[in-house]
């Protein structure tokens, strides 16, 4: 399935895809973070950020912290 056929199947049961998206990465994020064996940069990388700035700036949004180690 393309990405363009699940939100268009999201939308039509009333769910959005940008918040389903959301709270996996933040998850996946919480969970590296608790790991604490990558680095920043590593992280963003894994979770498809384009840049560990990216990655910090929603980890701020999620957590309130800068997230990963540098």
């Amino acid at each position: 399935t393309s990405r363009r056929t699940l939100v268009r199947r999201l939308a039509e049961t009333g769910c959005a895809f940008r918040p389903l998206l959301d709270g996996v990465l933040r998850e996946r994020a919480r969970i590296m973070l608790a790991a604490g064996t990558q680095s920043r940069d590593q992280m963003a990388a894994a979770l498809g950020y384009t840049d560990a700035t990216s990655f910090s700036r929603a980890c701020r949004r999620w957590f309130g912290e800068k997230g990963g180690r540098d």
